[in-house]
């Protein structure tokens, strides 16, 4: 099997958008201000796609839920793996690491894109962080010409919302998210929706950070949180994505 290596740099940023849970949307260029606008609309196509796909009975919500709140959206100027036997370079329109549970996307090849190969971009890689594709297309190759009339028109809206600059929501719901500071050690759990796995990491975090709160859930009487670490320079944000109790925050 040959090894490659990916080749690309960026830094973080989190947008939420109403389809399922709050994506994470993390931009190129700027520190700790706002993540871009075309990984934004790159989340959003991909609730959309996953919305459909759920309505055909491809995967489930909850399926659709984990894929889009747990993996975190970058957008590079060029995507490109190294070859390590050959020392080859290989150019992609994206790619998914799923030990960092993130994806990232040439944004100039996405920019070239039609409306029906987002489509097809977007929920071919949102359905491997949920192992229901891989190298190939079984399920996202719907949005090429094998939708009901219905569903076509809902992905036409879709891009024409975008083109239109409506997509925008995405960027305007994630200032309504709260902000909240987790102290240092505060406990980390494992994420989970079913209380009967909640179950302590035994790690806790580093240092005081801010992060958004995604969710909650309560289990025997106690709340926990679902947060989204706020990138900040000289931090390892690690998946950024973790479960607190809720009462360790600091609104």
């Amino acid at each position: 099997m040959k090894t490659i290596k990916l080749v690309s740099t960026s830094i973080v940023m989190m947008i939420a958008s109403s389809s399922f849970a709050g994506p994470i949307i993390r931009g190129t260029s700027g520190v700790g201000g706002g993540g871009t606008s075309i990984s934004a609309e790159f989340a959003y196509v991909g609730q959309a796609a996953l919305s459909l796909l759920t309505e055909k009975g491809i995967l489930s919500a909850e399926q659709a839920n984990e894929a889009i709140s747990n993996t975190a959206i970058f957008d590079v100027p060029e995507l490109c793996a190294i070859d390590q036997g050959s020392g080859g370079t290989s150019c992609f329109d994206a790619y998914y690491d799923q030990y960092l549970r993130k994806i990232e996307f040439d944004r100039k090849k996405w920019s070239a894109k039609s409306c029906a190969a987002k489509f097809v971009l977007t929920s071919h890689e949102y359905l491997r962080t949920v192992g229901l594709e891989d190298s190939n297309y079984k399920y996202s190759n719907m949005f090429y010409g094998k939708l009901s009339d219905d569903q076509t028109k809902v992905m036409n809206q879709v891009c024409q919302q975008l083109q239109s600059g409506n997509g925008s929501v995405a960027a305007k719901k994630s200032k309504e998210r709260q902000t909240v500071v987790v102290p240092y050690r505060t406990e980390i759990f494992k994420t989970t929706k079913d209380c009967s796995k909640l179950k302590s990491t035994g790690r806790g975090l580093s240092d005081d950070r801010t992060a958004y709160v995604l969710s909650q859930i309560t289990c025997s009487g106690v709340s926990y949180s679902v947060i989204q670490l706020i990138p900040a320079p000289g931090f390892d944000n690690g998946p950024g994505v973790y479960t607190v109790k809720t009462n360790s925050l600091i609104k």
